[in-house]
């Protein structure tokens, strides 16, 4: 029944989301939401309990990265996290959107949140090995599993638009990601080279083109790979986006030169020739969205959505979803994950 509901879902979004009058939800659908949701405004979290931390409760079922596969916008990468990660084994799932179908890809200790989809039909990620963190490469049906690199520190690797390039962020643990490298191989793992800091990498990055890339971080720039490499700032984050946390998330729209980003205050939109920022839609830090993708072939956006709850000032619940939307934030769908029990 599920499979059949999440179906009757998706085709009905196109049509939903065109039209200004509400269309009626799928029969027999249990508490999902109807084909062409909307936002509620979320209530802030209170403060964490004095001289202390909150008590952090995961789900079993957390998904901690979704990207479209870039051949085919009905299908989407996910990422579970069980009980919200740490140096316990995570999941890599393909699911198919028309049909409800989920397949197990790979599952090995990931560093989280940031597996990529390449055009060449590989998905990369980074994985714990001697002697620590480093790039992996698999095939979308689980084949192949190869180690690309071997100096650990290896995090965020990104497939160039053609597929036959990997960019990959290096010599950090943690985030910011300041005074890390950031390098570019071959899809078979042989360096090409190298940029410090403000490099293609640091950030949200979207590769746009062979030689160019954009990214959000303390600004929206975009960086040149090669022997003339540079950054051009288009935005500068502002102080009171920046005192709430860093983004967390983006995604470029062709259509409108655009980075859609994310941040706990909202989801924001950058025009990439004039640099003009508007905020999309307003949130906060117990409901925000924390990656995001796009897929030209159906001109969704793809978002996880955090959302946090406290049942008595001591726990915080951390729960997520997974949504499709418009480009403008407008139309959100939650999937439903058949997630294996």
């Amino acid at each position: 029944m599920r499979t059949r509901a999440s179906l009757c879902l998706l085709l009905l979004a196109a049509a939903a989301c065109r039209k200004p009058e509400p269309v009626p939800p799928c029969p027999a659908n249990g508490d999902a939401p109807g084909p062409c949701g909307s936002h509620t405004p979320c209530t802030p979290l209170p403060q964490p309990p004095l001289g202390g931390d909150w008590n952090w409760q995961y789900p079993e079922n957390y998904a901690g990265n979704a990207v479209f596969n870039p051949n085919n916008g009905n299908e989407i990468l996910l990422e579970r996290v069980p009980y919200g990660g740490g140096w316990v084994n995570s999941q890599l799932y393909r699911f198919d959107l028309s049909n409800g179908n989920l397949q197990l890809v790979h599952e090995g200790a990931l560093s989280g949140g940031r597996s990529s989809w390449g055009t060449n039909g590989w998905i990369t990620f980074s994985q714990a090995s001697a002697p620590n963190w480093n790039i992996w490469k698999v095939k979308a049906n689980g084949d192949s599993l190869t180690q690309l690199t071997f100096n650990g520190n290896s995090f965020r690797p990104i497939w160039s638009p053609d597929g036959t390039e990997i960019g990959y962020e290096s010599g950090f643990l943690s985030q910011p990601a300041l005074n890390g490298l950031n390098i570019r191989m071959s899809s078979a793992g042989t360096p090409i080279d190298t940029l410090w800091d403000l490099g293609a990498f640091a950030g949200h990055p979207v590769w746009f083109s062979p030689n160019r890339t954009y990214n959000v971080f303390a600004w929206v720039y975009s960086c040149t790979w090669g022997a003339n490499s540079g950054t051009d700032l288009i935005y500068q984050l502002p102080d009171s986006v920046m005192q709430q946390g860093l983004p967390q998330g983006a995604a470029y729209v062709p259509a409108t030169h655009s980075m859609v980003w994310s941040h706990r205050t909202g989801l924001y939109r950058t025009h990439l020739t004039t640099g003009y920022t508007e905020r999309l839609i307003a949130t906060c830090n117990s409901s925000h969205f924390t990656t995001l993708d796009y897929s030209p072939h159906t001109n969704k956006l793809l978002a996880v959505r955090a959302r946090a709850s406290t049942p008595d000032g001591v726990i915080l619940n951390m729960e997520n979803d997974v949504l499709l939307m418009n480009p403008d934030g407008t139309c959100p769908q939650v999937l439903q994950i058949p997630w294996p029990r």
